[in-house]
């Protein structure tokens, strides 16, 4: 082995913006806000905002930002609360929510800016799936912003399309509670910005009822054999009535999951259909279940586990990581196994950054022009020691052994060694 990279301690996983501004509002409507924020909301078609905590609440409505906060609604025809800017996650806010964090930065000058979002727009026609359904006149169930909703077999899906004819589809499976549609929002900005306007993709994530029976994983959405992954097919190619999206029924695919159902909708979907998808991170769950094959573990994934992940473990969780990972790499798996350190469950800016790079990454190494999905040569490939973290070229094509794990490309392999060892990857 060789190229070993060196250490540096990452200080902190979940940035953060501080800040000193006063509160003027109610005590017991300020903890209703608090209360919601340790619950998370229920709310589908609200602003999403995530809290200082990591939690994220879907607010009904948002009437303006200024050096009391932002003023939201819970619910509907409720009362208006002044939440102060040191509650929210001011990064997350600049990335996802721009508007909302420009409406921030002014408050620091004194001002306030009328923001009306959610229940506080003007009347507008909604842009709920039942008026789209109605057609825009050439993009049938999206709006002329190419933001698009539609419920199919028991779930509810949402799709934000590109500027032009998309090239793929960026799936993106995040969160506990089966509620993913929170974390795409509309618009090309944001979290999601480069896979708009560097890769031409379309975004798209779901909502699908779940329950978990005395605290296991019950019949959840994301268990193989669930009707959820040919809904999820069947409304891509619904949302293909968009002129420019006639590729639909055969457009490949990249996921990005995070959380226990998310990361096993991932997971379970890539196996299912991996003549159709790119790449896939699997961050942070279990429940990797369907059955594996020697063609389904060509495609690339990203398994990320967490150190101190306790999360995982109250879901009485079956095929894990630990369990479904030599699997694979008896079968010559192209997986790439890492444990982010000192960290529990859900995004980290460092798992963000190291699953961001491995997913763009791998579209570029396997979309070709003409949109069609190409093999990587796994024996052109690096290997990390899972114990030291050092990496070299893969030399041979023998089934890797228990302490080693498969890296596509150098630039991969550096990233993995500063990961699982907590460190900044280099320019991210």
């Amino acid at each position: 082995m060789n190229d070993r990279h060196p250490s540096k301690i990452h200080a902190g996983f979940r940035r953060g913006v501080g800040c000193r501004i006063g509160i003027a509002a109610p005590p017991y409507l300020l903890s209703l806000v608090l209360f919601f924020w340790s619950i998370g909301s229920i709310n589908l078609f609200s602003v999403p905002l995530k809290g200082a905590n990591g939690k994220v609440v879907d607010f009904v409505g948002i009437k303006s930002g200024g050096p009391d906060g932002l003023k939201v609604q819970l619910v509907e025809d409720g009362d208006s609360v002044d939440v102060p800017w040191e509650k929210f996650d001011l990064e997350s806010l600049k990335n996802d929510q721009p508007v909302i964090f420009k409406a921030y930065e002014a408050s620091k000058g004194g001002e306030t800016t009328v923001l009306d979002l959610g229940s506080f727009k003007p009347n507008t026609p909604s842009p709920s799936a039942k008026n789209m359904s109605k057609g825009d006149g050439q993009g049938g169930l999206f709006d002329p912003t190419g933001w698009g909703e539609l419920k199919v077999g028991g779930g509810r899906f949402v799709m934000q399309l590109p500027e032009g004819d998309p090239k793929g589809v960026l799936l993106v499976s995040v969160g506990i509670d089966g509620r993913s549609s929170r974390y795409v929002g509309r618009g090309r900005f944001g979290k999601w910005a480069e896979y708009f306007e560097k890769f031409q993709f379309a975004v798209m994530s779901y909502d699908f009822p779940m329950s978990r029976d005395s605290g296991g994983a019950g019949k959840g959405y994301f268990q193989p054999g669930n009707a959820s992954f040919e809904a999820t097919i069947d409304a891509i190619a619904k949302f293909g009535s968009h002129p420019r999206f006639a590729n639909a029924e055969k457009i490949p695919i990249a996921l990005y999951g995070f959380d226990v159902p998310g990361a096993a909708f991932a997971f379970n979907f890539a196996q299912k259909y991996h003549e159709r998808v790119l790449a896939a991170v699997v961050a942070k769950g279990a429940f990797y279940s369907n059955a594996l094959s020697a063609e389904s573990v060509k495609v690339p994934l990203l398994l990320i586990s967490g150190e101190n992940d306790i999360e995982v473990k109250s879901w009485k969780p079956e095929n894990t990581m630990e369990v479904v990972y030599p699997q694979g790499r008896e079968l010559g798996a192209n997986w790439v196994y890492a444990r982010e350190p000192r960290a529990g469950s859900g995004e980290t800016m460092l798992s963000m950054g190291f699953a961001k790079l491995f997913l763009q990454r791998m579209i570029l190494a396997r979309l070709t022009p003409t949109g069609e999905v190409k093999s990587l040569d796994s024996e052109d490939s690096w290997i990390g020691n899972l114990e030291t973290f050092e990496i070299g070229r893969r030399e041979g094509s023998e089934t890797l052994s228990q302490e080693l794990t498969w890296l596509p490309n150098g630039e991969i392999a550096k990233a993995w060694a500063n990961f699982c060892q907590g460190i900044d990857l280099e320019g991210e």
